[in-house]
């Protein structure tokens, strides 16, 4: 693996190990997240998926697997949780 290269909902390019992704799509709009890895001689290989995401109250979310609480003045409340 020479690189990915993400392009959409936003483009950037990432070296061979890079395990995560910082984006940001649009509430209750479906969007495709895509990526394209390339190999060190230039083959290709794509893959998508569609998702749309949705904004809930915190007292109707279940939140399973691994979470971590940010704070910050900004967040209506004054924290929020994020998950990868």
């Amino acid at each position: 693996l020479a690189k990915v290269v993400a392009t959409s909902p936003s483009s950037a390019t990432f070296g061979p190990t890079v395990t995560s992704w910082a984006t940001s799509a649009k509430p209750g709009a479906s969007d495709p997240f895509a990526l394209r890895a390339y190999d060190l001689v230039g083959n290709s290989a794509g893959a998508s998926v569609y998702r749309t995401p949705s904004i809930i109250q915190e007292t109707s979310a279940t939140r399973t697997g691994t979470w971590t609480r940010k704070s910050s003045t900004s967040y209506l409340g004054g924290y929020s949780y994020s998950s990868s």
